[in-house]
This record gives C-alpha cells, sequence and structure tokens, in this order.
C-alpha cells in the first residue's frame, strides 16, 4: 500500500511528460522513501539488447550515468530480471560472480536489487539499488512496495492529447510491434532504412519516451497501434 508523502510525490512523477525529469524524480524517489544507501535507474532496450545508464543517487546528491553502456547479456541476474519482468534480489556472493568486476570495485558493491521498469509488460529500464539499510525481515516487503512504486510512478498518461502520430509515423510503430525490425518495415512499406529510422526517431520524440519499445507500449496503450 502506497501512503502519504509517497502519494503525493507520486502524482507529481505522474504529471511529468519530460521523460528524462521523469527518470530523475523515479531515482530520487528510492532514495528517499525506501532504505537504500544508492539507488541507480538505467534504460533497456530489447531491441538492441543495450542497457545505459541515466542517474545515480546517492548520499543526497544525483548525478548523471549516461557513459556506462552495456549489453544486458553481460549481466545474467540484469538479464533475466528485465526478461522476466521481476523484481530480484542478488546477494553478495552472486553480485561478486554476475556483475562485471570493473563496476564491483568501482561502486564497491554487495548485496542488490533490481526492480524492471515496465509498460504494457513490456521493459523499458530498470532500477539498481544498493546498500539496503532497513531490517532484513523487512526486505521482501520494501521489494514489494519499491515494484509497485515504479509500476505507478513509470505508466505514460492514458491520453497523449498533444502528440498525436502521422499517418506514416503509425505505420512504421505498427509493423515494429508487428515484429519487424528495421530493414524489414523498409520492405514492407516500399521505403529505405534510414526513413524508417526517421519515422520511429519521431515518434519516439512525439511521445515523449526515450526509446523505440517505450513508444510501442504507449501507442498500444493509447490505442494508437493494436
Amino acid at each position: 500500500m502506497i501512503e502519504g508523502h509517497l502519494q503525493d510525490y507520486l502524482k507529481k512523477i505522474q504529471i511529468q511528460t519530460d521523460m528524462k525529469k521523469k527518470s530523475e524524480l523515479i531515482v530520487w524517489g528510492c532514495s528517499v522513501y525506501f532504505p537504500f544507501q544508492r539507488a541507480c535507474i538505467f534504460s533497456y532496450s530489447p531491441f538492441s539488447s543495450s542497457i545505459e545508464g541515466i542517474y545515480l543517487v546517492e548520499k543526497e546528491q544525483i548525478s548523471t550515468l549516461e557513459s556506462m553502456k552495456t549489453d544486458v547479456h553481460s549481466i545474467p541476474p540484469i538479464y533475466q530480471a528485465v526478461t522476466q519482468n521481476t523484481p530480484l534480489f542478488i546477494n553478495s556472493h552472486e553480485t561478486q560472480t554476475a556483475f562485471p568486476e570493473q563496476i564491483i570495485h568501482e561502486y564497491n558493491l554487495t548485496s542488490v536489487i533490481v526492480i524492471p521498469i515496465t509498460i504494457l509488460n513490456v521493459s523499458t529500464g530498470f532500477l539498481l539499488l544498493d546498500g539496503f539499510n532497513g531490517s532484513t525481515e523487512l526486505l521482501h516487503q520494501v521489494i514489494s512496495q519499491l515494484s509497485k512504486y515504479v509500476t505507478l510512478a513509470a505508466a505514460p498518461p492514458l491520453v497523449v492529447t498533444a502528440r498525436i502520430l502521422s499517418k506514416r509515423e503509425s505505420e512504421v510503430l505498427q509493423h515494429l510491434a508487428n515484429g519487424y525490425d528495421t530493414n524489414g518495415i523498409a520492405e514492407q512499406l516500399f521505403i529505405s532504412k534510414y526513413t524508417v529510422r526517421d519515422y520511429l526517431s519521431s515518434a519516439v520524440r512525439k511521445l515523449g519516451v526515450r526509446h523505440r519499445s517505450e513508444a510501442v507500449a504507449v501507442g498500444i496503450r493509447t490505442g494508437m497501434i493494436v
């Protein structure tokens, strides 16, 4: 159950249309309302299997993580969490074997929690939290609360009135939702792959999201595509 000040904070996040600002508010909320020393937010693209850092909050300071990019397959527990859309607790022993050595040493990682960020069951990112300073008996309850918080915070507005896609942008996005890659869409619509990329970039921008997978999820949620 989400209560009190956190409910008010969620309302502030939910009306935010700038996705980068929304990401900042989500990860900041983790550090304020949940018992962790550090929280990071990452984007994830199921199309390219890439993960990219966005923000890190530690000791009430926020910084960017945009230099951190890798293939999700290189960190199996994160791959498991985002592909199964399931929160995951990784103990300190598993962390030492699953994460790249450079990341472990740079951030002094111990046990961590991964909370997928999903829209209509499509993973578009995740939160990585460590330095849990609450009661271990309440850990599972905290993870459940975190998961609910992220689900509510990341949900896009149901109505996207000011950012309607053009007919061609909708067609391209629909083909993407149907499983076609850039080359496949180009063949289906008899246009170049570069034109496909332009349409997709425009759709992503208009919908106020960061990645194609998010654009597909928002398109389905708002009825622009099926």
